[in-house]
């Protein structure tokens, strides 16, 4: 299947948009961010396989009410077909013109493929690749491999979701998983359960009791129930004792009528009775159509006495025409003597407006290519005019431009101050802006130094205290080591002494160097004026600029006006040359030769007109005159009275003639009518007869008094067996069918019934005594057991036992069918692997290696043992978690395309891709789109992209690109 045509009703960003693919295979649609190639993609998934109410309002555009469009498919099978849906409603225009509206058969055109599955096989976009590098490194293999069975990522997804389940249910070591707790918490109360056993021993012995006492009144309910229904029946027989009497007669009376030959056909008697009542029928039919034949006879004779003889009529018949045709001569006549008068009034006109004579007319010739000369003289006439004006006009407004130019340079040069002192000016203001950066790293820098100025200071003012401190002590307890100690701060107070003088001259010099620097930036001018004169030197450039091309236009237009005059000369000459060769039109201005032309040529064929009219008059007065002498030569022939042929009557005659001749032809056919009638209905009397004869025949009888005794017979019969079923239909309701059996054979006693209803009865009072003593026992065993109850420990352990159990069985339950899942999943995968993973794998190795340019040459499929494997140009061989992620990328785009070409091999419809190559560099890209080339001379491919280099590089193969912002078909995207 292959997409021919779109066009988009409505449909989100889309309004009134077509696209033609031109029978191409490769399709490339470009398109930034947001420019609607995702909602295109959409329209065609949702042409072919519709939306539900809730997803297509999403897609309904703004600024029309009208959601839809048309798709135009071709299938091998079938040839183009169209595809149009409007909101909910969808039509389907075949090749040979029909158009159905039921979906279901498109659906089979689709060999019910549906929207998921299309995605899954038959498309992918690099939110897929994406994924990818999120998947930790043991998780990826499977993933690959689930790509590779069936297109997509799902059925990994379901596996690790099952695997996920079954782990938060149960494990074999686990203590978390909620199957684990739930055992351990029957284990405890069952030990629980089993200390308390003992406790309600009592009360099983009575619950023992009991369960045998409720067996027991339920074997005595059963054995009541069995006499009630014995007892009903024997009630029954005896209320209906009439009607089984009645049943046994109708029986016995039904075989005996069985036993005699009552052979008759079915609704005999009616069929008899129709055969009969035909007969008498069609015999009276017979006599009338004998009667109407003599009197067709008589009339035919009749009318052949008024016939005139066989040549006069045919002389007549001509005659006739003849005349027909002098009649309509003299209408035309008169029709062509007016078209004369009026061509003679219009001739008279023409010849006055033009102010010519009709022989100067009839003398003037002007050659078939002279209207074409003259058009083009006329239209070189015009187009000089119009040159002449535009010429005029453009040197008018380059004069204006000029005056305008000059006046606006003089105004910039009054203003301006100079080229010169304007570069002095742009010099002054660099310096200006140097010495500002200068003075903002002076600043850091005196500030920087002023703190450090601060920070020794402080070091020093603590370390000269710290030596005071140290000294003092060091003369208190006399100790060498603090006047060693106390002399080393010393030296390091005088040290910082001379850093802080060091501090001071630098800052002293950053001052002065700052202060010098914002003397330098004073200057005469603001950065506003030194814009404005910078502005005003590009303008008069500009101006200058201007002022040039204007001149150099200027020059172009004299040009321009000495070809022009050379052209209006020429021009002239060749009109002087063609008034020479035709002298009328000397008092012509040129711009008419045309409209003179125009009314000579119609005013000529007016007056050749008039003169055929003339001659086609005398030739119809010639015809009619001659017509008039053969209806006189035939009238004296035929006996009637000469006179003016337009007196003669003759049509009326022939009209007599040929209607008894047509009155003749009608009898003669009605009379061979009414002798087809009248032999079929002999015929149809024989056939009646012979249908009499067969109902006799069939019930074995020779006569009508017969075929009536047994009809009789056989209707006796029928209301016999109609009453015996009657009866049976009603006892059924109320005995079974064996029952019935049994009593038309056995004799039934009103007196015996009596006394078996009674032993009955007796039976059923002693078995009620029965039953009213085992529920007094149960009813005092239930208030003990309810006395046991009372202590409801037991009960609700119990009942905690019974509930954790209910529990742990339904999610064991749910483990279970968890576990067949995945094994039923396992099973699937391994099938699909023998059926069809051996080719995906053989058109992975193909497309991976020209992915990669032939560094890697063979791809593996995982096993129980391995992952996914990959084999160099060396034979080494690498995981795909060994591989980087591009490769992986490349992998990945290779297991799609495989599985796409292999599914394709059953069911071929266009490969989707929506900028699967975005991580791609511009090498793998170009092998990636020259692989998906390759694959469209069997599947058509339509790839999506925002990227301008994939299109510059789908351009220069066999692709067509389309810019879905303009519009654009074809070439570099740029």
């Amino acid at each position: 299947m292959r997409l021919k045509r779109a066009h988009i009703f409505g449909f989100g960003k889309w309004v009134d948009a077509s696209f033609n693919f031109d029978d191409a295979s490769f399709l490339c649609f470009y398109g930034k961010n947001e420019s609607g190639k995702s909602t295109l993609q959409q329209f065609m998934f949702y042409m072919l396989f519709g939306f539900s109410p809730r997803k297509l309002a999403f897609y309904q555009p703004k600024f029309t009410s009208k959601i839809g469009g048309s798709l135009t498919v071709y299938t091998p099978d079938v040839g183009e077909v169209t595809i149009e849906r409007v909101g909910g409603s969808f039509r389907m225009h075949l090749p040979d013109g029909r158009i159905e509206t039921d979906e279901a058969i498109w659906r089979g055109m689709l060999n019910h493929l549906q929207k998921e599955t299309y995605e899954a096989v038959y498309g992918f976009s690099a939110l897929e690749l994406t994924r990818l590098h999120e998947m930790k490194q043991g998780e990826l293999s499977d993933l690959l491999f689930s790509v590779g069975l069936t297109g997509s990522t799902s059925i990994y997804d379901v596996e690790r979701s099952l695997e996920r389940r079954l782990d938060e249910l149960f494990k074999k070591a686990g203590r978390k998983p909620l199957i684990n707790q739930q055992i351990n918490e029957l284990k405890r109360l069952e030990a629980h359960l089993s200390e308390k056993a003992e406790e309600v021993l009592s009360y099983r012995d009575r619950l023992s009791i009991r369960e045998q006492l409720l067996a027991k009144r339920n074997d005595i309910e059963q054995q009541l129930r069995m006499k009630r229904a014995l007892f009903s029946e024997k009630e029954t027989c005896r209320q209906f004792l009439p009607q089984i009497r009645m049943f046994k007669e109708h029986k016995k009376k039904l075989d005996s009528l069985q036993m005699l030959d009552l052979t008759f056909p079915e609704n005999g008697i009616s069929r008899y009775e129709a055969l009969k009542n035909r007969l008498i029928k069609v015999q009276a039919e017979h006599r009338t159509h004998k009667q109407t034949l003599e009197q067709q006879q008589e009339n035919v004779l009749h009318i052949e006495e008024k016939l005139l003889e066989k040549g006069h009529l045919a002389r007549l018949q001509q005659i006739v025409r003849q005349k027909s045709i002098a009649d309509e001569a003299k209408k035309t006549l008169k029709r062509l003597n007016h078209e004369r008068l009026k061509l003679d009034v219009e001739i008279e006109e023409t010849l006055k407006t033009l102010n010519v004579a009709e022989e100067e007319v009839r003398s003037i010739e002007v050659p078939f290519y002279a209207e074409s000369s003259w058009g083009k003289l006329v239209d070189e006439e015009k187009q000089l005019r119009l040159e002449k004006n535009h010429l005029q006009e453009e040197k008018r407004l380059l004069e204006r431009k000029h005056e305008k130019l000059t006046q606006e340079k003089a105004e910039l040069k009054r203003q301006f101050i100079g080229f010169e002192t304007l570069e002095r000016w742009q010099e002054a203001w660099s310096r200006q802006e140097k010495s500002k950066n200068e003075q903002a790293g002076l600043e850091t820098l005196l500030q920087w130094e002023k703190e450090r100025q601060k920070q020794t200071a402080i070091g020093l003012g603590l370390t000269s205290l710290a030596a005071v401190i140290v000294l003092i002590a060091a003369y208190v307890e006399k100790s060498a080591a603090f006047f060693a100690f106390g002399f080393s701060l010393v030296i390091i107070a005088f040290i910082q002494t001379l850093f802080q003088r060091k501090h001071k001259q630098r800052i002293t010099d950053l001052k002065r160097r700052n202060n010098a620097s914002i003397r330098q930036m004073n200057i005469a001018f603001s950065s506003d004026e030194l814009r404005h004169q910078e502005a005003l030197g590009e303008r008069l450039t500009d101006l200058e600029r201007e002022l040039r091309n204007v001149a150099m236009e200027l020059l172009q237009w004299e040009e321009k006006a000495n070809h022009l005059k050379l052209k209006e000369q020429n021009f002239q000459m060749r009109v002087n040359e063609e008034r020479e060769n035709y002298p009328f039109l000397q008092r012509i201005d040129v711009a008419y030769w045309l409209n003179f032309l125009h009314e000579i040529k119609p005013l000529y064929e007016k007056i050749l007109t008039r003169d055929e009219l003339d001659e086609e008059v005398q030739k119809l007065n010639d015809k009619v005159e001659r017509c008039n002498e053969t209806v006189r030569k035939f009238i004296n022939e035929i006996g009637l009275e000469a006179g003016n042929a337009d007196d003669i009557h003759l049509d009326e005659l022939l009209k007599e003639q040929e209607t008894l001749e047509r009155q003749r032809a009608e009898y003669a056919k009605w009379m061979a009518e009414t002798k087809e009638q009248i032999s079929v209905l002999a015929e149809e009397i024989r056939i009646i007869k012979e249908e009499m004869d067969k109902l006799f025949a069939t019930c074995h009888v020779h006569d009508e008094e017969s075929f009536y005794q047994k009809a009789n017979l056989l209707q006796e019969k029928n209301h016999v067996k109609t009453a015996y079923e009657t009866l049976k239909k009603q006892l059924a309701a109320l005995f079974s069918e064996e029952r019935l059996a049994q009593m038309v054979d056995e004799p039934l006693n009103e007196y015996e019934l009596e006394r078996e209803l009674k032993e009955l009865e007796d039976e059923m009072k002693e078995l009620e005594m029965q039953q009213s003593a085992i529920e007094q026992q149960l009813a005092k065993l239930d208030v003990e057991i309810d006395h046991l109850e009372s202590s409801d420990e037991y009960s609700r352990t119990m009942h905690l036992f019974e509930k954790e159990k209910a529990s742990l069985n339904k999610r064991a339950y749910e483990w279970a069918r968890l576990k067949l899942a995945q094994s039923l999943l396992q099973k699937a995968k391994h099938r699909y692997q023998e059926t069809y993973f051996q080719d995906v794998l053989s058109y992975t190795k193909r497309y991976f290696s020209h992915l990669t340019g032939g560094r890697y040459i063979n791809v593996y499929g995982p096993t129980a043992t391995t992952s996914f494997q990959v084999e160099d140009e060396r034979k080494m061989r690498y995981t795909v978690e060994e591989l980087s992620k591009g490769t992986v990328d490349q992998l990945y785009v290779a297991l799609r395309l495989a599985i796409s070409k292999v599914m394709s091999e059953r069911f071929v419809v266009p490969l989707m891709i929506d900028d699967a190559f975005i991580h791609f560099d511009d090498e793998r890209a170009k092998r990636a789109l020259q692989l998906l080339e390759k694959m469209a001379e069997d599947q058509q491919v339509i790839f999506y992209t925002c990227r301008k280099e994939f299109v510059n590089i789908a351009a220069r193969l066999r692709c067509l690109c389309i810019d879905v912002d303009s519009g654009k078909v074809g070439g570099n995207m740029t």
